[in-house]
């Protein structure tokens, strides 16, 4: 029985590391703040679409961007935003 060695494998596998990136700061007011809402759907939305209108009436001293599924974010898009929503839906 000395004689044997058994090997197992780890079930956790190798891990990759992953760079870790802090979240953005939180906007200090929303008046007059440009906020970028990007609709990402694969089919009819019953909730991006109602949300999207709710946040047009309940915070109107915004200046909303909405965007559906397209292109991506190109970089003028992103400078000019204060914030983004990003909604997913499939």
């Amino acid at each position: 029985m000395a004689d044997k060695v058994y090997k197992f494998l780890n079930p956790l596998g190798i891990q990759d590391s992953v760079t870790l990136y802090p979240l953005a700061l939180r906007l200090d007011r929303l008046n007059g703040k440009n906020i970028m809402f990007n609709m990402l759907v694969q089919v009819e939305s019953e909730l991006l679409i109602p949300l999207q209108k709710i946040l047009r009436n309940n915070y109107p001293e915004v200046h909303w961007n909405m965007r559906e599924s397209g292109p991506p974010i190109s970089e003028d898009e992103i400078r000019n935003s204060d914030a983004l929503i990003q909604g997913v839906a499939f």
